[in-house]
């Protein structure tokens, strides 16, 4: 039984490895590959990013080694050893499938065991898909492969009794292992794994005295949440690097906050946690989190503070050969939320004609920044301003 399996993986393997060669090579396969590719771009947003991040980590391979090492564990022990020859070699044609077509197909990436698992396999492969790490065909060949390699397990083990393979408790044993280290994973490489499948950034490169007279018009006036409603005006439009940016906001008492995870929301759950303590709301502008944010406290402590968020854009402003991205750059209040005692958030507010002055000023007034000119734009003042060597 076990060499009419692995006769039925070498011919499936042999087969959708020539098809997947003849698909690659197709026009209508391709089209449809790039197609779907750039929707998925267009759609990305930064809470789906970090969430389709998370679930596309469980399927890399020190995830997928440590899962097989527990099922032919669980098998051996169990001495199940016709179950765990069949799933050795299920798991070494996987690999071998996917070098194959690595190899075979050569092809760049877009962007430069039980039915309680499918929707995990489901949610990995949309995943892959949708942060550009595979093309659809890609993802279509190796389930159609897994497919064959379920069917022609289930051929192998057929005649083994379940109460030597204990199914319930291989599938508790794999799923632990599973999860645990799914977790140690993304605990130690989300980071890693943010930069590696983050949108590549696409600059649209314009003279500076262009970006002064016209372009900056081409900017949204206000912050556009993930719904598509506008929220508050853009105060300023910054050419230069976040890191200088915030140099001269510190000297004036602005605290830099973490990039927004996840794991910042963990203090919300605190319902006596003070201000300070809490990190601002995540506010996104068109799916964006903010490249940089700053708070500063106002009036007695704990009562009320400024957020500043600064967003990155398509623009940058050249000069000769160098080019500085352009950001903008919002200005909020936040005071303590008092709900039901459950929880804490901080409640969101508009910023005080005073406190938008002030920033003003404090940003025309520093040595590194220069403001360039001042546009009127539905009664609003917005400035545009650079950072000088």
């Amino acid at each position: 039984m076990i060499v009419l399996f692995a006769a039925i993986i070498f011919t499936g393997l042999v087969a959708l490895a020539n098809l997947a060669v003849r698909a690659a090579s197709s026009n209508a396969v391709s089209n449809i590959d790039v197609s779907l590719a750039t929707l998925m771009r267009e759609s990305r947003n930064a809470p789906a990013d970090e969430l389709m991040t998370v679930i596309t980590m469980m399927g890399d391979t020190m995830v997928m080694t440590a899962l097989a090492l527990a099922i032919l564990g669980w098998l051996v022990w169990h001495k199940a050893y016709r179950a765990a020859y069949a799933a050795g070699i299920a798991i070494v044609a996987a690999k071998l499938f996917e070098v194959a077509m690595k190899l075979g197909i050569q092809r760049a990436r877009p962007s430069e065991l039980a039915y309680a698992w499918a929707v995990v396999v489901v949610a990995i492969a949309y995943s892959r898909i949708y942060l550009g790490a595979h093309w659809l065909s890609d993802v279509a060949a190796g389930l159609i492969f897994g497919t064959v390699m379920m069917a022609a397990f289930g051929v192998a083990i057929e005649a083994i009794p379940p109460r030597r393979i204990k199914p319930l408790g291989l599938f508790a044993a794999a799923l632990g292992i599973y999860l645990l280290a799914g977790a140690a994973h993304v605990a130690t490489g989300l980071g890693r794994a943010n930069d590696l499948y983050a949108v590549p950034e696409r600059r649209i490169l314009v003279p500076v005295a262009q970006w002064v007279a016209s372009d900056w018009e081409k900017l949204p006036a206000r912050r556009i949440d993930l719904a598509g409603r506008p929220e508050e005006v853009f105060v300023a439009q910054y050419a230069g690097e976040p890191e200088a940016l915030a140099k001269e906001l510190e000297a004036q008492g602005w605290k830099v906050q973490p990039v927004w995870t996840w794991r910042e929301s963990l203090p919300y759950l605190n319902p006596n946690a003070t201000l300070g303590e809490l990190p601002p709301r995540p506010a996104l502008h068109e799916g964006l989190k903010a490249k940089l944010t700053l708070t500063r406290a106002l009036g007695s402590p704990g009562e009320a503070r400024e957020v500043l968020r600064v967003y990155k854009t398509d623009l940058a402003a050249a000069e000769g050969d160098l080019y500085k991205p352009i950001y903008l750059v919002s200005l909020t209040r936040e005071v303590r939320s008092h709900g039901f005692d459950l929880y804490a958030i901080p409640t969101l507010q508009p910023a005080l004609p005073a406190e938008v002055a002030e920033l003003r000023g404090a940003l025309a007034g520093r040595q590194g920044l220069s403001v360039l000119a001042q546009h009127q734009r539905g009664g609003d003042t917005q400035d545009l301003i650079t950072a000088t060597p």
